[in-house]
């Protein structure tokens, strides 16, 4: 008889004193925080003490762009259902 694994949970419990326990805020496990694509919203502008950058401005049209870090070359996709994708 096969053993019968116990599947993990759809949604992963969030860190000890993370406010993402909060049932009212779905927008840091949806990862949508914006409701305008044009305008960054506040939450954006609060996750970190740094400069909010559309991902239009960054491909500028394009679908691929090529990121120099040190000495290393990155790649940052814009995929056919609108995700990105960084790649080393």
């Amino acid at each position: 008889m096969k053993e019968q694994r116990e599947l993990p949970p759809t949604e992963p419990e969030p860190p000890p004193g993370s406010n993402l326990s909060d049932s009212t805020d779905t927008s840091a496990r949806t990862g949508r925080f914006c409701d305008k694509a044009d305008d960054p919203c506040q939450m954006c502008k609060k996750m970190a003490d740094a400069r909010v950058v559309r991902s239009d401005e960054l491909l500028q049209g394009k679908r691929e762009l090529f990121i120099v870090h040190g000495h290393q070359i990155y790649r940052l996709l814009r995929t056919r259902n609108d995700k990105l994708i960084l790649q080393k």
